[in-house]
């Protein structure tokens, strides 16, 4: 045990009275013992704190914030507290299979050059029923180049609960700090293309070890299909597309592949009658096109205007048959 690498699962809470026991208990019970479990209580105002306060586990670190810190800051205070030579950033409402841990440090003690880890995942709603999974579309080793050019396309990016990293690279980074900038949404891509960028690659595991939770009150479900949140898409496309480690190919398809998702939100939002958040998309197009990742895109553009004449018009032919 002792001379086993040790792995710091850091859990950033606030009121989670309804999962913090399940999410703590998914960690503890984990095949691999050398951990340390880091919760940081994010002000909370429920009895979040007296469930953590039952446990008599010494792996167990309790972090208490004296004012409410947001999702970025505590988990730039988790990067900066943990001590394990990996680290994985466990949302409260997010459970690990029970060889999560194990999986990923017999992945990274194989290679020394791995400094992401990811694995799949098994969705479930809010009472813990399934509703979907997912594997990234690639698996196995990613060496360094692809792994950037992969990870520039922001094409399922692995989110916090389905990724450890490598504690070295995130210092290497200064990795906390990512959490620390402009970007509100997507920090995790900017510190996976820093890493990268060093000449570490990933690993993509073929298990799906993460059980997530689909809730309609989480910053994904409140933000996903805002426009603002685009802007943290639109800072990476523009800060990395002239860097060396890309070429043409990931250029375009980084940029066909913002457009598709831009495309699907605003469609997102036309069918659910969000006729202002519509909007604010399209004046969002009108003000990036003009940027560097975006010159002569006007297709583009086209192609969203032409679904949102589209879907309008299904709109409205719906609401006169009714």
């Amino acid at each position: 045990m002792n001379n086993s690498p040790k792995v710091s699962v850091c859990i950033p809470a606030y009121n989670a009275q309804n999962y913090i026991t399940k999410c703590i208990d998914s960690v503890i019970s984990q095949t691999y013992q050398n951990i340390e479990v880091i919760v940081l209580d994010d002000a909370s105002t429920d009895k979040t704190e007296g469930l953590i306060k039952k446990y008599n586990d010494k792996r167990i670190k309790y972090v208490l914030n004296e004012k409410n810190l947001g999702w970025r800051g505590n988990v730039r205070k988790g990067y900066l507290t943990a001590t394990g030579d990996f680290i994985t950033m466990l949302p409260v409402d997010d459970f690990l299979k029970p060889t999560f841990v194990e999986s990923a440090v017999k992945i990274f003690c194989k290679d020394e050059m791995v400094g992401v880890w990811s694995c799949g995942n098994i969705m479930v709603d809010e009472n813990g029923e399934k509703i979907g999974s997912q594997l990234r579309p690639k698996l196995g080793y990613i060496y360094s180049t692809e792994y950037f050019r992969y990870t520039y396309t922001m094409l399922n990016i692995s989110p916090p609960s389905e990724t450890m990293v490598r504690k070295k690279c995130i210092d290497l980074v200064n990795g906390a700090e990512c959490y620390n900038g402009e970007l509100k949404q997507f920090p995790e891509i900017l510190l996976y293309l820093k890493i990268a960028e060093l000449g570490y690659g990933a690993y993509h595991e073929e298990q799906k070890l993460t059980i997530r939770t689909s809730r309609h009150d989480s910053l994904t479900g409140m933000y996903g299909k805002k426009a603002f949140i685009r802007n943290d898409n639109i800072k990476i496309l523009n800060e990395f597309y002239n860097h060396k480690l890309l070429d043409d190919v990931t250029r375009k398809a980084a940029v066909n592949n913002f457009i598709y998702i831009l495309n699907n939100d605003l469609i997102f939002n036309l069918y659910k009658f969000k006729v202002k958040e519509a909007i604010n998309f399209l004046e969002f197009d009108r003000s990036i096109l003009a940027t560097n990742s975006f010159q002569g895109e006007k297709i583009g553009y086209i192609y969203i205007i032409k679904n949102l004449i589209e879907v309008f018009m299904t709109k409205l032919k719906k609401h006169f048959k009714s």
